[in-house]
C-alpha cells in the first residue's frame, strides 16, 4: 500500500530525512521528497494510492541539519504532527532554543517553537515575541481549519482542528474540493422538494429499515426483529439526540447491544479485531488503543468534534473525524461499528446537511462496496499493525500490548477517509434515495400493472414487490417456492419486468 520504488542516488529530504535519521516508526506521510542528480531541470512526481513521491533537482539537497529539513517539510510537505513530535524527542532542548533564537521572528522558527511547547508541554526560556505579524500554524488553503486562536507569545494563529489529546488533519485534496463544488446539501433539498410529504414519509420508513439491516450485515450479522426495531428507533430520533458527550455515547451503546455486553464506562481492557481460521492460530486485523489511553483519547475526540461543530466545519468533514475516529478508538466492548455508522447520521443531521426527517442509507452503499470500505479502514489499520509488534495473546484469547501506542491514534490524516465518505453520500443520494422516491411515486401504477398480469390479493402483490426488490430485481427460488408456487414462469417473468423498469 505504502511502497514505491526509490531511484538510485536519491537523497531523502524533509520528513523522509527526519524519519530515516531518527529511525522513527511512523505511518507513512502522504508524500515523501527526494533530491538527486537525475532531475537537474525538473521536478518529478510519482503517485500511488495514498502516497506520492516528489523528486527535486540536486540543488535541493539539504545538509545534515534537521532544522533545515523540518523547514522544508513545513514549507512543501504539509503538517505531520506525529513525525514532528518524535523528532522533538531526539533533539536536545538547547539546539531547539538556538534554532529559534537564530531567527525568532521567522515563520518556520515560530511554528517549531509553538509546536514544541504545545506538544511537549514545556515553556522554553525564550522571551515572548514583541512585535510581528501573526502567522497561521496550518495553511487554510491546504487544510480544513478551525477558527484561529491567537498565541501572543509566538505570534501564531493556532487553527488546528483538534487538541493535544486528539488532533486530526484533513487536506483540501482535489477530490474533496470537487465534492464540495457539488453542493450536495442543496441538491438533496431540491430533490426532496419534488415529492409530497406523505411520499417522503413512506420512503423514509423503507430507508430506515434498509439502513438498519445494511448496518448489521456489514458486520456479517442479521438483526432479529427486536434489534432491528431498536436501531430504526435510534435512527428516527437521531436528529433529536442531545449534545455530543461521553454519557450520550454510553446511552446509545446501551440501545444497540445485548444488555449482557454493554458498558457503563469506556472499556478497561484491551480489545482487538481478529479471526482464528485454525485452532490456536489467531490472525489480528486491528488493535485499538490500550485501555489506559482510551479515556483521554476519547475526551480529545469529543472536544475536537464539539470544536468543529461550533466552528461550522463542513458536515462531512466532522462526520469523518467523529465517526471514523470513534471506530478507530473502539471504546466499547460491542456495538462500536454500529455506533460509528450512527454517528455519521447524527453529524449530518446536527449540521443540517440532512433535511429534517430524512436519512441517507449510507450503510447500504457501504455494504455494496464492502471491499472499498475495508480498504479505507485498512488505510489506517494496516500500517498500524506493522508498528504495533510487541503484543501477546494468551490461551483465553486476551491480547496485551507491551509498547507505547497512544500517539499512533492521536494525529491521524483522515483525508482519504473523508473522500470515501463524500463518495458514499453522493452515491446514496443519486441511487438509493432518489430511486426509492421515484419508485414510490410509481408504486400504485406498478401494483395495477401486476394485477393486470395476475389478479392477486393486495397483500400478495405487496409481498411480491418486496421480495423482488430485496433480491435486486428478481424473485429468489426459495421465496418463489415458499410464497408464489401458484404462479407460472411466464407470469413471474412479466411481473419482474414491470418492477425492473421502475427500479
Amino acid at each position: 500500500m505504502w511502497q514505491l520504488e526509490i531511484p538510485e542516488g536519491a537523497q531523502p529530504i524533509g520528513y523522509r530525512f527526519l524519519v530515516e535519521k531518527y529511525q522513527i516508526e511512523t505511518p507513512a506521510h502522504y508524500r515523501w521528497s527526494y533530491a538527486g542528480p537525475k532531475w537537474e531541470k525538473r521536478k518529478v512526481r510519482i503517485d500511488n494510492q495514498y502516497l506520492s513521491l516528489h523528486f527535486y533537482p540536486r540543488s535541493f539537497v539539504i545538509e545534515n541539519d534537521p532544522f533545515r529539513h523540518l523547514e522544508f517539510a513545513l514549507k512543501h510537505e504539509g503538517l505531520n504532527i506525529f513525525i514532528i513530535k518524535k523528532c522533538f524527542l531526539h533533539l536536545h532542548q538547547d539546539k531547539i532554543i538556538n534554532y529559534i533564537l537564530s531567527s525568532p521572528t521567522g515563520k518556520y522558527a515560530r511554528k517549531v517553537w509553538f509546536l514544541f511547547e504545545w506538544l511537549m508541554d514545556v515553556r522554553l526560556p525564550i522571551d515572548n515575541i514583541g512585535r510581528a505579524s501573526y502567522v497561521s500554524l496550518v495553511d487554510p488553503n491546504a487544510y480544513y481549519c478551525a477558527h484561529p486562536i491567537k498565541s501572543p507569545r509566538h505570534r501564531i494563529l493556532n487553527n488546528l482542528l483538534g487538541n493535544k489529546n486528539f488532533c486530526p488533519l484533513i487536506r483540501k485534496s482535489t477530490k474533496l474540493r470537487s465534492f464540495e463544488d457539488l453542493h450536495l446539501h442543496d441538491e438533496i433539498v431540491k430533490l426532496a422538494s419534488q415529492f409530497n410529504p406523505n411520499l417522503l414519509s413512506r420512503a423514509m420508513r423503507y430507508l430506515y429499515t434498509k439502513e438498519t439491516i445494511a448496518s448489521w450485515e456489514i458486520e456479517r450479522e442479521k438483526p432479529d426483529k427486536t434489534k432491528q426495531a431498536r436501531f430504526v428507533a435510534l435512527l428516527e430520533k437521531g436528529e433529536k439526540v442531545g449534545g455530543l458527550s461521553k454519557r450520550m455515547l454510553i446511552e446509545i451503546q446501551k440501545e444497540i447491544v445485548d444488555p449482557r455486553f454493554f458498558l457503563n464506562e469506556y472499556r478497561d481492557f484491551q480489545n482487538y479485531i481478529g479471526e482464528e481460521p485454525t485452532l490456536g492460530e489467531m490472525i489480528v486485523h486491528f488493535i485499538p488503543p490500550k485501555p489506559e489511553d482510551i479515556a483521554f483519547l476519547m475526551d480529545g475526540l469529543l472536544d475536537c468534534s464539539s470544536k468543529m461543530f461550533s466552528n461550522n466545519i463542513s458536515a462531512v468533514i466532522i462526520a469523518t473525524v467523529l465517526a471514523f475516529g470513534f471506530v478507530f478508538l473502539h471504546p466499547f466492548w460491542d456495538g462500536n461499528g454500529r455506533l460509528h455508522r450512527f454517528l455519521i447520521h447524527y453529524t449530518l443531521h446536527k449540521c443540517g446537511f440532512s433535511p429534517k426527517g430524512i436519512v441517507f442509507p449510507i450503510s447500504a452503499v457501504i455494504l455494496r462496496e464492502l471491499d472499498q470500505y475495508d480498504s479505507i479502514l485498512e488505510y489506517f489499520s494496516k500500517p498500524l499493525l506493522t508498528l504495533i509488534n510487541n503484543y501477546t495473546i494468551n490461551e483465553k484469547g486476551e491480547l496485551r500490548v507491551d509498547q507505547k501506542t497512544c500517539d499512533f491514534y492521536r494525529f491521524i490524516d483522515f483525508t482519504p477517509i473523508a473522500e470515501f465518505l463524500y463518495w458514499c453520500i453522493k452515491q446514496t443520494m443519486y441511487t438509493d434515495f432518489e430511486k426509492e422516491l421515484h419508485f414510490l411515486s410509481q408504486y400504485d401504477l406498478i401494483k395495477k400493472s401486476l394485477k393486470d398480469i395476475v389478479d392477486m390479493p393486495e397483500q400478495l402483490i405487496d409481498l411480491f414487490i418486496k421480495c423482488v426488490r430485496q433480491n435486486e430485481g428478481s424473485l429468489s427460488q426459495r421465496k418463489r417456492l415458499s410464497y408464489f408456487s401458484m404462479l407460472t414462469d411466464k407470469e413471474i417473468s412479466e411481473m419482474e419486468a414491470v418492477i425492473q423498469r421502475i427500479v
